[in-house]
């Protein structure tokens, strides 16, 4: 029977390095080129188990094979593995960087040397506790949940769950990327860290003093602390984690959050793929620069002695700026602005530049260059504009210029707004008076170089361009200009009487009798060449008829009034109160005077006298015995009368009760219908008595 006699293993064999991976994206990269440069001759593995991050590219990337296990769970992923790889030795690692790569040829010696079949590190899996502990390069530290670090002098790679409370982090000078710390879920809250830190998932950083590069990712939040070196909160394809406080000097790229904090450094608050950087809040004493899609809704922006500035090209929602903005995005909201403004940007073309806007905020900085659009907002100081302003409220304080000042390919045009102050339409000179104002409300003085198109100007308008357009309060002061249409108030002056003014869709000559439109404001257009008239309809109000005449006056360049030619200048149909008033000759403000005259008051009738109690029937007295009259012959038949059917009728019958009769129809007409009746029945005795 042979005996079967063991042998010294090979000192060598193929060597496979196992790292199952979910959602290590983050740190897996440095993790495969770290084991490919100390074992060169091993295959390193990357299983993926369904992660969202891109950890199976990345590994790719760096030159891993990349094999997917859809079974959830290490435990299927670690069977599957050794069930399809075969290799003389394992090394199995996780993918999170906690694993020293320097420590796997030691493992692997008692194995080559058949001295052992397995070897295990130990990344120190006690309570975690440490105090005065000095550890020596290479060796890898893991702080577990419930564990503390309350100080030492460490120069490896820290994995932190629990909390570091003290100590002095270093970096190895051969390979600063060797040694740092990684605070997946745990809290440091003190310490000095002179290697670089990365934060991850539900960690926290609330003090400490940080002097290198500090790298933070979605979930992680830093509460405090002096940051000394770079700070970055996600990177190109990650969102960042949030910053609620500490005093940060050196350089920060947000992808995450700020809400509070004081940052000297220059900031950059950026945008990715799976977001956007936001801050919310914090004072900013160095250059800002806030990117497409990211968002500024608050915080504190000064000079730190630098002359900077506040670059954006996303959107400023609020905020208090002590530093000059350069907008290249959106201004909205409510924004207070105290130093200079530019709102896009001369090297831009027109398109690019419209899309630079000023939506909102208050701006009290003395200067502020629009090459955008200005759509809203309140401005105080001086404005110069060569690009478009559609609205705003531009105070007393303010003067905007409006002109093509240093281009040639366009001027700024006013298209709405409120101003208060003065106003300065186009350049002096020819070649850059191109500016057009065609709309926007002017209470203030406006000058005109270029053109005019429209808009209300309530004050003094001194032209030496071209007006076209637009409701003047005052005449235009010419000085070199040409006005070739515009409009001016007609004021009424009348008693008894309406005025308003008949659509324009009405036909010209045929005003009279169609509704007219009632206008709180008339206004009178003006063209200077037109043959057309202003049409109006005058009115009688009750108890008043429309007057023969009308007087119509224009207002004059020097203050006074002069009287319009009726039949000539206008005309006036007293018939139907049609109004035209030429457009050739309204060269200011109207003044029409009109007074109703007073309608007859129709006669009122008469009303009847109350009538007198009819007499009581007197008491005949005793007769004499005497011999009665004869009775008088009864009217013969053939000669006999109808009744009469009426009071005319009943007197021309000559019967003696006529008076009674008449009186009772006289009150019947009166209303006064129970005389009448008692009148009838009198007159009906005296008829019987008769008989």
């Amino acid at each position: 029977m042979d005996q079967k006699i063991d042998t010294p293993r090979a000192q060598s064999g193929t060597v496979a390095v196992l790292i199952p991976c979910y959602n290590e994206a983050v740190t897996i990269g440095k993790v495969v080129d770290d084991f490919r440069r100390v074992l060169p001759e091993a295959t390193v593995y990357v299983y993926d188990n369904n992660s969202s991050d891109g950890t199976a590219s990345i590994a790719a990337e760096h030159g891993a094979v990349v094999r997917a296990e859809r079974r959830q769970g290490k435990g299927n992923v670690v069977r599957q593995m050794l069930r399809d790889i075969d290799a003389d030795y394992y090394v199995m690692v996780d993918g999170d960087d906690t694993y020293p790569a320097e420590a796997a040829p030691e493992l692997l010696a008692p194995l080559m040397a058949d001295e052992a079949d397995m070897s295990v590190g130990d990344r120190l899996s006690n309570d975690g506790t440490f105090v005065d502990a000095s550890q020596t390069s290479g060796f890898a530290v893991r702080n577990e949940a419930g564990g503390v670090i309350r100080g030492g002098a460490f120069t490896a790679s820290i994995g932190n769950a629990g909390i570091i409370a003290g100590g002095t982090f270093n970096s190895d000078p051969n390979d600063p990327t060797k040694s740092y710390v990684s605070t997946s879920s745990g809290t440091i809250t003190g310490g000095t860290f002179d290697c670089m830190v990365m934060g991850m998932r539900s960690g926290a950083i609330e003090d400490g003093t940080f002097n290198e590069s500090v790298n933070i990712f979605k979930g992680f939040a830093i509460n405090g602390g002096t940051f000394n070196g770079e700070v970055n909160s996600g990177n190109s394809s990650n969102l960042g984690g949030s910053i609620c406080g500490g005093t940060f000097n050196g350089r920060m790229q947000n992808q995450g959050t700020i809400e509070d904090g004081v940052f000297h450094g220059t900031v950059q608050n950026a945008s990715n793929n799976a977001g956007a950087g936001a801050i919310a809040g914090g004072t900013f004493n160095g250059y800002v620069n806030n990117y497409d899609g990211a968002v500024i809704s608050s915080g504190t922006f000064n000079d730190g002695g630098e002359n900077n500035n506040v670059t954006n090209d996303g959107t400023i929602r609020g905020g208090e700026f002590n530093i000059g903005v350069d907008n290249g995005g959106a201004i909205e909201g409510q924004g207070v602005f105290n130093a200079y403004v530019q709102n896009g940007y001369m090297r831009f073309d027109p398109d690019e530049n419209r899309s630079c806007t000023i939506k909102g905020g208050t701006f009290n900085s003395d200067e502020i260059d629009n090459f955008g659009t200005i759509e809203g907002g309140t401005f105080s100081g001086k404005i110069l504009s060569r690009g478009v302003i559609a609205g705003g409220a531009f105070s007393s304080t303010s003067s905007v210029t409006s002109n093509d000042e240093d281009t040639t390919t366009g001027g700024g045009t006013i298209s709405g707004g409120t101003f208060d102050g003065t106003v300065t339409n186009g350049d002096p000179d020819p070649d850059y008076n191109n500016a057009v104002l065609t709309g926007g409300t002017f209470n203030g003085s406006v000058t005109n170089h270029g053109t005019i198109a429209g808009g209300t100007f309530l004050s003094d308008v001194t032209n030496r361009g071209v007006i076209e357009g637009g409701i003047f309060e005052n005449v235009i002061s010419d000085q070199g200009g040409t006005v070739t249409s515009c409009a001016y108030p007609l004021r009424a002056n009348l008693t008894g009487l309406s005025i308003a003014a008949v659509p324009s869709a009405m036909p010209k000559n045929t005003a009279a009798g169609f509704p007219a439109e009632p206008s709180a404001a008339l206004t009178a257009a003006f063209e200077k060449d037109g043959a057309d008239a202003n049409l109006y309809q005058l009115s009688a109000n009750e108890g008043y008829l429309l007057p023969d005449a009308i007087d119509v006056r224009c207002g004059a360049a020097d203050g006074q009034t002069l009287a319009l030619a009726a039949g000539t200048d206008y005309t006036y149909d007293p018939a139907t109160g049609a109004i035209a008033i030429k457009k050739n000759v309204v060269t200011g403000p109207l003044l029409l005077a009109a007074q109703g005259a007073a309608a007859p008051t129709p006669p009122v009738p008469p009303t009847p006298d109350t009538p007198a109690p009819a007499p009581e029937p007197e008491t005949p007295a005793p007769k004499p015995e005497s011999k009665p009259d004869a009775p008088k012959p009864l009217p013969s038949t053939t000669d006999s009368k109808q009744a009469p059917a009426n009071a005319a009728a009943l007197a021309a019958t000559g019967d003696a009760p006529l008076p009674q009769i008449a009186l009772g129809i006289a009150l019947l007409a009166g209303g006064v219908t129970l005389t009448c009746a008692i009148a009838m029945q009198i007159t009906r005795k005296k008829r019987s008595n008769r008989s």
